[in-house]
């Protein structure tokens, strides 16, 4: 009875999971724009302090939730990035090139790198301008061409 209990409690605790969920590339739908998400380096992620997970096709996605509910205390703001597609990483320790030489997927040209070296190689080749991801925020217009 005993490991029942146990077990049943693990089972509780782990459905309550807070952290971030990988992305299911080609499944998931945005949860801004609503198109699925396929791009592996630009696949971006909140988690809310609730322990809710919100996933989107593009930083311009993701960043246009975080103005459109300001007031949702985010846990996790995590991004992938061109460098290193696929897993997700804390946004403050990115960097992100805008370029328009470099277009993401819903037109705002921001790329994610996973360090400022990496961005600033791919900024050689593409040209445009590096950003830490508190720049990057300012420069998204609300909405940036959707109506929600």
């Amino acid at each position: 009875m005993k490991n029942l209990v146990l077990a049943c409690a693990i089972i509780l605790l782990s459905a309550c999971s807070s952290g971030p969920k990988e992305i299911a590339y080609g499944v998931d739908n945005c949860d801004f724009c609503t198109m699925t998400i396929t791009d592996k380096p630009y696949g971006t992620e909140l988690v809310t302090d609730k322990g809710k997970v919100y996933k989107f096709d593009s930083v311009e996605c993701m960043i246009s939730y975080m103005n459109e509910h300001d007031d949702v205390p985010f846990a996790h703001v995590l991004t992938s990035t061109m460098d290193n597609p696929g897993p997700l990483q804390d946004v403050k320790t990115c960097s992100f090139l805008v370029s328009p030489n470099l277009p993401s997927p819903m037109g705002a040209n921001i790329t994610p790198y996973s360090t400022k070296e990496f961005a600033v190689k791919a900024q050689s080749e593409y040209q445009g301008e590096v950003y830490s991801f508190f720049q990057v925020q300012s420069i998204v217009k609300p909405n940036h061409g959707h109506t929600h």
